[in-house]
């Protein structure tokens, strides 16, 4: 009996053993499982806060880049900009410097013109002088040298005078004064000058002229009449009674309510004060630039500077009547400031041939008679 009991006591301790041995082996299992489980729940969020972090700086990165690109380009179109207007302002000087020399040219020309207006004065008066003092030392010998003096005078005084003024219609009066003088002898030997005179005023009548003169003192009208213009501000346009009864009832409220604007055609601002005044100041301006071209009978720079003035008078055509004023630039825009002259000396030339011829003559007949 003892001995049944040990060995059932020492059975069953094996099996208790064995029992806590496998108990301990689950609970080491379990042990292992949750500290897996937990190093797999820690390592989740610390790669999540990586990912974050690395998408962070990558937007941050790509954000600097963006504002380094834009500034780089505003950059590079502050310089194109900068060079556009250096350019601008170099086109501008070289403008200035052009025009600048263009009035210098133009004072020298009109100094010149005034020298030698001056110088042609006195040789007209010299001539004068000398025609006289002529006459009297041979009004001894016949009465009838004296018409044919003064007819040799005249297409003298008609050949200087065309030189100096540039225009015919006072050359062309005193050849006709000379052919009128010649007309009153009855000698058969002047019809040769008279037919040479003749042809002589045909072709100055038949050359195109600008009297210098007349079309200065039209250009001075026309700067007067600009320098009285007085500033008005008045619409531009009025409504007419048809207008009116169109705007009454309904649509003249439809009208008002609904506003129709046309957006392919840009609006036009009214003038202001100071808008006429620059008008004014560019136009006189202009003016005086095609007086100076006229004295100075540069034609490009006349026919420009008239061009320029009938265009800048225009804008002002529909406030104020600029009618005749705009007449009288296209009369003048047809000015030839420089024509080809006919020669007219061979009237002078045959008249004193003339009288020389007619002196000996009288001189032998003189010698004859001693």
């Amino acid at each position: 009996m003892t001995e049944n009991n040990k060995d059932n006591g020492s059975d069953n301790t094996e099996v208790i053993e064995s029992q806590l041995t496998d108990s301990n082996a689950e609970v080491e299992t379990a042990t292992e499982e949750n500290e897996i489980a937990a190093e797999a729940t820690s390592v989740k969020p610390t790669r999540k806060r990586r990912f974050i972090w690395v998408l962070m700086l990558l937007v941050l990165v790509l954000l600097l880049a963006a504002v380094a690109g834009a500034g780089y380009w505003f950059w590079q179109d502050y310089q194109k900009q900068v060079m556009v207007l250096n350019n601008v302002q170099a086109t501008l000087s070289e403008e200035l410097v052009s025009a600048r020399n263009q009035i210098q040219q133009l004072e020298q020309a009109n100094t010149r013109t005034s020298q030698d207006w001056k110088n042609g004065v006195k040789s007209l008066q010299n001539l004068v002088v000398q025609s006289a003092q002529r006459l009297n030392r041979e009004a001894n010998r016949t009465d009838a040298r004296w018409p044919l003096e003064e007819a040799l005078t005249l297409a003298r005084l008609a050949e200087q005078r065309l030189q100096l003024d540039a225009h015919a219609s006072v050359a062309v009066g005193l050849l006709k004064s000379s052919d009128q003088v010649l007309a009153g002898l009855d000698q058969a030997a002047v019809l040769p000058l008279r037919e040479q005179i003749k042809k002589d005023i045909l072709a100055l009548e038949s050359t195109a002229a600008a009297d210098i003169n007349g079309h200065y003192f039209d250009l001075e009208a026309v700067a007067d009449q600009v320098k009285n213009l007085k500033w008005v501000p008045t619409p531009l346009q009025s409504d007419t009674p048809e207008d009116a009864k169109l705007k009454e009832g309904f649509l003249d409220g439809l009208k008002k309510i609904v506003v129709v604007s046309r957006l392919d055609e840009p609006m036009k601002a009214p003038p202001l004060l100071d808008d006429f005044e620059q008008w004014r100041q560019h136009l006189l301006l202009l003016i005086e630039q095609v007086q100076l071209a006229l004295l100075a009978r540069n034609q490009p720079l006349f026919d420009a500077a008239l061009q320029q003035a009938q265009a800048h008078l225009s804008i002002m055509k529909d406030r104020y009547n600029l009618t005749a004023s705009e007449n009288h630039l296209k009369d003048i825009a047809r000015a030839v400031l420089n024509p080809q002259w006919p020669d007219i000396s061979q009237s002078v030339t045959e008249i004193e041939q003339y009288l020389s011829e007619q002196t000996e003559s009288i001189d032998a007949t003189e010698e004859v008679k001693q």
